[in-house]
């Protein structure tokens, strides 16, 4: 019998039966027609899916619950968090809000600039620079930017 695991999304980490929407990696069926979930194996198909620079693809339009995957924007900088937007998802060294409508993204974070996972992110009045320059440049203080979700555009 053919034997082949789920695969994980290396973002997140969760286990996709059917394939990862962000890298798009498919999964296999064995042929009694069942998704095997296999926790060893998964993290080695999904760090031969990334040494193989499979490339991302925004889905369109760019919205609330997409704008993670492959975008970049320049975010005005302000003081803090504004009255009227909620924490909506943390992961290391970001935190994002989001206003009630869903138009308005906020990220709080100590890393900015280009290649944020698949993202180029930068702040208005700082160098535009990799990631890992902008945190030896300007050190790693956290940095409140504001951006309106049209304003993210595709990393194509």
């Amino acid at each position: 019998m053919l034997l082949r695991t789920a695969i994980s999304c290396g973002d997140c980490g969760t286990i996709w039966l059917h394939g990862c929407p962000v890298c798009k990696t498919p999964t296999s069926l064995r042929e009694d027609g069942i998704y095997p979930v296999a926790k060893k194996k998964v993290k080695k198909i999904a760090v031969k899916a990334k040494a193989r620079k499979i490339k991302i693809y925004q889905p369109l339009p760019i919205t609330i619950d997409n704008f993670f995957i492959a975008t970049t924007g320049d975010f005005k900088e302000i003081r803090k968090v504004p009255f009227g937007f909620a924490s909506f998802f943390k992961s290391k060294g970001s935190e994002y809000y989001k206003n009630e409508d869903g138009s308005k993204l906020i990220r709080a974070s100590d890393h900015w600039g280009a290649g944020i996972k698949y993202c180029n992110w930068f702040l208005i009045g700082y160098k535009y620079m990799h990631v890992g320059k902008f945190q030896k440049v300007y050190g790693k203080d956290f940095r409140i930017g504001i951006i309106d979700i049209t304003d993210l555009k595709d990393n194509i």
